[in-house]
């Protein structure tokens, strides 16, 4: 069902192509089907819109630990706990 989601998540980027939170939904999604080029790409659209989304910086970081960029996920993380240091997971 990965594809299905992935083209319903594009087709509301196409209308809304400001919503942040649906560039992380598609994010995941890619990253869920193993498409952690793509993925990446989706997070930093989302991060281009709201800077501060800790949400989508932590998954930026997974994906670029899954590509073993593990310097660059390693920002991600610390920087989306400087967002969030209450955040337990």
């Amino acid at each position: 069902e990965y594809p299905k989601a992935v083209d319903a998540f594009k087709e509301a980027l196409r209308v809304n192509p400001e919503d942040y939170a649906m560039w992380n939904k598609l994010g995941a999604t890619l990253a869920n089907s193993m498409k952690s080029d793509e993925a990446i790409d989706a997070y930093i659209e989302a991060l281009k819109i709201k800077p501060n989304y800790a949400r989508a910086l932590a998954n930026l970081g997974i994906s670029y630990s899954n590509q073993e960029l593990y310097d660059e996920a390693a920002s991600c993380y610390l920087k989306a706990l400087s967002m969030n240091p209450e955040a337990s997971h």
